[in-house]
């Protein structure tokens, strides 16, 4: 068996829902209150099973574990009582990447939902209903990531370095797992010869310039490989972070009185996607406008 030692590794999957005739259902919410309820009368967890962001997709998750054999494991138990489930309500799960023909997604309206569809645009953001992916969770050791800050200010250097090789090897095997998970050439009907799932899901300027994140890929685009981890830290510390005052890695200089405890890119990022400096919440109003103006 192989084990990680110390550390965790999860799996998100997640799938179109389509009726017997392979036509896309939006009965997500049914399925899953189905799937949880089987979950829970059978000592697994419910939680396993969840929506996302469009009624026609479902995500099916494992927990934390400490092997390949259990992740294996876990995944496929997880998913065989989904595949039973669905069975019952008569639906299936579709498991490619895009769905071959034309998608009008129905997009949930939980607030995460639509601050993320006015920040990049509406229509481009159908393309997280038409595209459908899996995450690998990686562990790092426990303190290296502050959730205010990025890379946390009291994490040690042997910590750092462990998330930077993980972070550029998994740059590095960027292509490599492109081609291995292209599993369906058509987009919207139309087969043009990318991976059509990164392209459109991405975005880029030349092979898919009305792509999700094509405006915005500090957010969804590949970055380049990174020399030190602070460049994921944030240039002053939060006040609730409680350490002392430095910048890890990359310098950005002193945070104007518009980023606040921003570092410059972060203020770059937050005046295109619409956020309001110092708390970063969404100015919806000047998004959406923004988001019209850019479509």
């Amino acid at each position: 068996m192989t084990t990680l030692e110390n550390r965790c590794v999860g799996l998100e999957q997640e799938f179109f829902l389509v009726d017997e005739y392979g036509v896309l259902s939006n009965r997500a919410d049914e399925f899953l209150a189905w799937c949880q309820e089987v979950a829970e009368a059978t000592g697994r967890d419910p939680e396993s099973y969840a929506p996302e962001c469009a009624r026609s997709m479902v995500e099916i998750n494992t927990p934390p574990v400490y092997s390949l054999e259990e992740l294996s494991h876990e995944y496929l138990a997880n998913l065989e009582l989904a595949l039973d489930a669905g069975r019952e309500l008569g639906l299936r799960l579709y498991p490619l990447a895009t769905y071959p023909l034309h998608v009008e997604p129905v997009m949930r309206d939980e607030p995460h939902y639509q601050i993320q569809a006015r920040a990049v645009g509406r229509e481009r953001f159908l393309h997280a209903g038409r595209c459908a992916g899996m995450h690998l969770h990686l562990e790092v050791e426990r303190g290296t990531v502050n959730s205010r800050v990025g890379v946390s200010y009291g994490s040690g250097k042997a910590a750092r370095e462990e998330l930077l090789n993980l972070y550029n090897l998994a740059t590095a095997f960027d292509a490599a797992l492109i081609a291995l998970t292209r599993s369906c050439p058509f987009y919207e009907g139309i087969a043009d010869g990318t991976a059509a799932r990164t392209a459109l899901y991405r975005g880029d300027p030349y092979l898919a310039p009305h792509g999700l994140y094509t405006r915005l890929q500090e957010v969804g685009g590949l970055l380049p490989s990174a020399t030190s981890a602070g460049c994921w830290t944030l240039s002053k510390p939060c006040p609730r972070e409680g350490t002392r005052r430095e910048t890890l890695g990359r310098r950005s200089g002193a945070p104007s009185s518009r980023t606040a405890i921003y570092p410059k890119r972060m203020g770059r990022l937050q005046k295109k996607m619409g956020l309001r400096p110092r708390t970063s919440r969404l100015h919806l109003k000047e998004a959406e406008e923004a988001s019209e103006g850019r479509n």
